[in-house]
């Protein structure tokens, strides 16, 4: 089983260390922007050499713009053309994140790949804001440009638009002026979205049937196709009380 790419949301991912995600070919973190820059903070960050040395992690690290969290949190959430207002959901201290914010906390972060602040708005969103949310996230990338510095750190564009295509295509057009890379899409996030969602069916199938056992061997089969599962894996399943058939 090969993993290209995994989440680390406060700080590391929980439970796992960076040796087993190596083992696991795990080229690339995901780490979060708002969570890192709330606690322990980016300058804190920052003076221990960054995440790279914070965590021991010899691969690269994308962080995301902090711009999810318009959606995670978006009863705690404002947004304006200047930028995104936070309520914190620990303090319910006042966190306000723009463009060139976000881009000084993910410099100070030490990320190989940083993704610019867009407006996010929900995938199934329909109606004006939706337009609205695209042309700010292009505006958001000009700033978010001007205050990128460093030439070690790559910056991706994403692009908006909801589920219209016809929006969808101008962003593209116009994030595609910018970039000098590459370019990000949202609309990934359905596909996560409609697998994470058969996942848990068929775990609650596995569960409500008393087939856990089958579903674990056939689930973990599939999964390392290629390499023996891994001696971590199967002590996290024997410490649930099942032992792998396979």
């Amino acid at each position: 089983m090969t993993i290209s790419h995994t989440l680390s949301s406060p700080m590391t991912p929980q439970g796992v260390l960076p040796e087993q995600l190596i083992a696991m070919d795990c080229r690339i973190l995901l780490c979060n922007t708002y969570h890192l820059g709330h606690r322990p903070g980016h300058e804190r960050v920052e003076k221990a050499g960054g995440l790279h040395k914070m965590i021991n992690w010899p691969r690269s690290i994308l962080t995301d713009s902090g711009g999810f969290q318009m959606v995670s949190l978006s009863k705690l959430m404002s947004v304006d053309e200047n930028g995104v207002n936070f309520e914190s959901p620990h303090t319910a201290e006042q966190m306000s994140l723009t463009p060139e914010m976000s881009i000084e906390i993910q410099q100070a972060l030490g990320a190989d790949i940083m993704m610019q602040l867009d407006h996010v708005v929900h995938v199934l969103t329909t109606g004006d804001i939706v337009k609205e949310a695209m042309e700010r996230s292009v505006r958001w990338l000009d700033r978010c440009e001007r205050a990128h510095t460093r030439s070690d750190q790559a910056l991706f564009p994403i692009v908006q638009g909801g589920l219209d295509l016809d929006l969808r295509k101008k962003c593209t057009e116009e994030m595609a002026k910018r970039a000098k890379e590459t370019v990000g899409c949202h609309l990934v996030s359905v596909h996560n979205i409609r697998h994470q969602l058969r996942l848990m069916e068929d775990v609650r199938d596995a569960i409500d049937t008393g087939k856990v056992q089958e579903f674990l061997d056939k689930f973990l089969k599939e999964s390392f196709l290629t390499e023996p599962i891994p001696q971590w894996v199967r002590d996290a399943v024997e410490f649930m009380g099942y032992k792998l058939a396979c």
